[in-house]
């Protein structure tokens, strides 16, 4: 994440936001001896990243406080329709399947419906077809790379033989 530019800053009841730093900056307080700061931490957006909720902690004299947090990935989802309308009717549906990291593609995954939409925890590139059916010609399969944060809409049009 810090190479995604995470930053954090700090701030409470009687201290104004300072300004951001990067992930792995060490901020010193001077404080009197036996003296402590109660402290909120708040960290950055990051795009196609879920921050962290603010932290409570409090700095103590004389020692180092550490405070560490994760970023999640942010889901994203394609959302894939299909026409015309009389194709659907007649059983028109769409599947899907993952690229590999070795640029390879796994299983097709079970059909879906006109409009649905599908939802990735991860940051896929994806495959899509298109069923076949009978009297129609299908549209081409499509490559998609799924991106935090965002919904793909796609589609494919089916042309009457």
């Amino acid at each position: 994440m810090q190479d995604a530019g995470a930053k954090w800053r700090y701030f409470n009841a009687n201290i104004s936001p300072s300004q951001w730093f990067a992930a792995s900056h060490t901020e010193k307080f001077d404080l009197q001896s036996g003296a402590q700061i109660p402290l909120y931490i708040e960290f950055s957006d990051v795009a196609q990243w879920k921050k962290p909720a603010i932290m409570a902690t409090a700095v103590k004299s004389g020692e180092t406080t550490i405070v560490s947090a994760t970023y999640d990935k942010l889901p994203g989802s394609v959302r894939v329709l299909i026409y015309p309308k009389a194709v659907r009717n007649a059983g028109a549906m769409w599947c899907y399947r993952i690229q590999n990291s070795d640029g390879s593609y796994g299983s097709w995954k079970p059909w879906l419906p006109h409009g649905y939409t599908k939802t990735f925890n991860h940051h896929y590139t994806i495959q899509i077809k298109f069923k076949k059916v009978s009297g129609w010609t299908s549209p081409r399969w499509q490559k998609i790379k799924i991106i935090g944060g965002q919904t793909i809409k796609t589609g494919g049009s089916y042309v009457k033989n």
